[in-house]
Parts: structure tokens; C-alpha cells; sequence
């Protein structure tokens, strides 16, 4: 859990899996914002969208991979590995089970 504050921090997404993923969009770095912030999961913005799978995804909501890591590794300038969630809406949401898209793993730095 993090109380941190990393909103408007700029970040780097690197993605390992799926294998798809990379062959049709690149595995990263994908610049973007974190626009929303609660203490386990952020929302980013990304500065381009991707195309996959037929979506144009904008924006990803983020949660540390493993339970021993938390987001605020970001704040004090660590990368970590993450579970991603990338979507299509532009107005991204943290509120659960709001989101749908494409799931993914990897990891994300300050960027």
C-alpha cells in the first residue's frame, strides 16, 4: 500500500507478456501520467494510444505484481514489476470492476 502521492508523476511501462502484445504494439517503454491514485492501484494516461487487438487503448490502471512490493517504490524513483490493465476509456477509473481492456505484465519506472 502507498501514501505517497504520485499523482501527475510522468511514468515508463515496459510489457513482457503477452507475447502479442509485443509483436503488435512493442514491449516499451510507453510514456504516460498517473491521473488517479488510490493505495494500491493507480490510473495512467498514456501521451500516445496504442492499437491492439482492434482497441485503441489510452489509458492503464496499474497494481504491483508481487504482495511484497508496493507503488511507492515509484515515488522514491524504483521501477517494479506490475500488472496492467490497459483500456480504451479516456476518463480511466479506479472504481472496481469499472474497467475492462487488456490485460498485461511487466513493469513501470518513473519516467
Amino acid at each position: 500500500m502507498t501514501t505517497t502521492n504520485l499523482l501527475n508523476i510522468a511514468v515508463a511501462i515496459s510489457v513482457s507478456d503477452p507475447w502479442e502484445f509485443g509483436t503488435h504494439c512493442g514491449v516499451g517503454p510507453f510514456p504516460g501520467r498517473v491521473v488517479e491514485q488510490r493505495p494500491d492501484v493507480v490510473a495512467v494516461k498514456l501521451d500516445l494510444p496504442l492499437s491492439y487487438a482492434g482497441k485503441r487503448l489510452t489509458s492503464v490502471v496499474i497494481r504491483a505484481r508481487h504482495l511484497s512490493d508496493s507503488l511507492a517504490a515509484l515515488g522514491k524513483g524504483k521501477e517494479l514489476a506490475a500488472n496492467f490493465l490497459f483500456t480504451s476509456n479516456d476518463n480511466v477509473s479506479l472504481v472496481q470492476g469499472a474497467e475492462t481492456g487488456v490485460a498485461a505484465i511487466g513493469s513501470v519506472r518513473p519516467g
